[in-house]
């Protein structure tokens, strides 16, 4: 770290004043500089390459969980933690998910297809106070009045009357 402060640096303070502020020496500094990247480094530059492929190639939609399966899945081994920091270095941040919208009820009501089987269904009848009444109604209603018959005969059986 201190190594690349210096060179970030470079063209602010002369270089020798630099090495004396940080404590380092001039051979280390040069050193550094010819220095080949480590092997961690070049994983972590193909990983950078390969995330940001797998991020625009789904539409920038996977976060680091998926990233990381996928990466997995493509015979690159990583962790999410390492995946997540990678993607943050480099500014990558998954879209968020569109809400539900709700239809309104009128929707439904309004998108009713016509009758495509041909089928005439019962008419309905009117009552006298404008009810519509259709003929299954009143078998439902002349059969509940004899299951309310039949449980008034039996709670009477029961109690002895």
């Amino acid at each position: 770290m201190k190594y690349a402060f210096i060179l970030s640096e470079k063209g602010n303070y002369s270089n020798a004043n630099m090495f004396d502020w940080l404590s380092v020496s001039s051979s280390g500094y040069y050193d550094w500089l010819d220095r080949e990247p480590s092997q961690q480094a070049k994983r972590r530059e193909r990983l950078k390459a390969k995330i940001s492929e797998i991020f625009h190639e789904f539409k920038q939609r996977y976060g680091s969980p998926k990233i990381t399966v996928e990466l997995n899945a493509r015979g690159f081994s990583c962790c999410e933690n390492l995946v997540a920091e990678i993607m943050a270095e480099c500014g990558l941040k998954a879209k968020k998910g569109k809400a539900y919208s709700y239809y309104p009820a009128i929707y439904a009501n309004t998108n009713v297809s016509g009758n495509l089987l041909n089928v005439s269904l019962p008419q309905r009848n009117q009552t006298k106070n404008g009810w519509l009444i259709s003929p299954i109604s009143k078998w439902i209603r002349a059969s509940f009045t004899w299951l309310q018959f039949w449980i008034f005969s039996l709670v009477k059986s029961l109690a002895g009357h």
